[in-house]
């Protein structure tokens, strides 16, 4: 008698292939949020003193519909201590999200040293929109997307592939079992 055992244990893997990749997906969303949640805001028009680190930032705007038209919002950085400008280079790309507010990515800054800086905003969008400066939400987004595929990938293809030889292998016994026993012995 051939055992059920690789069956059971190959759709139990490809069960907890799609569980882990949604709790893997879920989890990932939940970080994004709560790296968005974390982000330092500057009312448009406002000013506030920032303590930035020599890491690049990002520069969102935030408002409604943001994450689909950014509208025109302007602001410097300096710093200050020395009140030197810092520069501020466009968002070569198009990072947007849309949760309990929406946002664009609009702008980077890497400042040249670690301390306090002031970040200035004006534009005709007063009162509506704001600025949210911290760090790139891309690589969270890349990461959940990622692992949800892969850890469902991998037991999922894991699961298959048990199942699959589990039934070759009790397809061979069974055959073994039906043919006649050979004359010479093997």
């Amino acid at each position: 008698m051939t055992t059920r055992a690789g069956y059971w244990i190959g759709g139990g893997l490809i069960a907890i292939s799609v569980v882990g990749a949604i709790l893997w997906g879920v989890s990932g969303f939940m970080r994004i949020v709560d790296t968005v949640n974390g982000f330092e805001r500057i009312p448009v028009p406002g000013a506030r003193t920032l303590d930035l680190g020599t890491d690049k930032v990002i520069v969102y705007v935030e408002g409604p519909q943001a994450d689909e038209r950014t509208p025109p919002v302007h602001f410097t950085v300096t710093d200050a201590r020395t009140e030197a400008r810092v520069p501020v280079a466009s968002y070569g790309a198009s990072l947007t999200y849309s949760f309990d507010t929406t946002g664009s990515a609009a702008a980077t800054v890497t400042p040249p040293r670690a301390g306090p800086y002031v970040v200035r905003t004006e534009g005709a969008a007063a009162g509506i929109y704001e600025l949210a400066i911290g760090e790139s939400i891309g690589g969270r987004i890349v990461s959940a997307i990622l692992g949800a595929f892969a850890v469902g990938a991998i037991l999922a293809i894991a699961g298959t592939a048990l199942i699959v030889a589990t039934s070759i292998r009790r397809s061979r016994r069974r055959a073994a079992a039906k043919s006649p026993p050979s004359p010479f012995g093997r």
